[in-house]
């Protein structure tokens, strides 16, 4: 039998985040519409809770709590403002595949950065002729990364943010599977 019940951990986070939302965003929810983003005030509050970090290894100063909590904040985020909640969340789905293509060092050269920076947000730009190799189910190397100001002139990309040959990571492991 499954046990699909939330541990006592992820039910705190969810409760903190619940109340966060509750107070810091669902009576703002105008002005961030207007402004196209929450106060700094209001990101400045998010990371002091440590919700910002807390899918983060444990090495790199996070919760070392994964993606299921990361989703569990997103949801009450987006229950009392779902464009707060992108905004919040800085490193989306980019932490994931970066994670996997490039390890820790990757995130901590390339991802880290973003969240000292207000207003900063990870991406993913997809190649649909990119090829990525594959050693004993992991990408021995990885992509070259580019800023997004760089990906839209691919000729000039440089190592930087955002990986130029990305695809997500359950893919890259799906295709290393074949």
């Amino acid at each position: 039998m499954f046990d699909l019940s939330l541990s006592d951990e992820l039910e705190l986070i969810a409760k903190t985040t619940e109340h966060f939302a509750a107070a810091e965003l669902a009576p703002r929810i105008r002005e961030s519409e207007q402004a196209r983003g929450v106060t700094p005030e209001t990101a400045r509050r998010y990371a002091e809770t440590g919700l910002a970090t807390l899918e983060l290894s444990e090495a790199l100063s996070g919760g070392g709590l994964g993606a299921l909590a990361r989703a569990l904040v997103n949801e009450e985020l987006g229950a009392a403002d779902p464009g707060a909640a992108l905004a919040l969340d800085a490193l989306g789905p980019a932490l994931y595949a970066i994670a996997e293509a490039g390890g820790e060092s990757a995130v901590r050269e390339h991802l880290l950065p973003l969240l000292a920076k207000p207003g900063s947000r990870a991406v993913l730009v997809g190649s649909g002729d990119a090829k990525l190799a594959f050693a004993d189910g992991r990408v021995p190397a990885p992509p070259r990364f580019a800023s997004l100001r760089q990906a839209r002139r691919p000729a000039r990309a440089r190592p930087c943010a955002v990986p130029a040959a990305a695809r997500t990571a359950a893919r890259w492991r799906w295709s290393a599977r074949r």
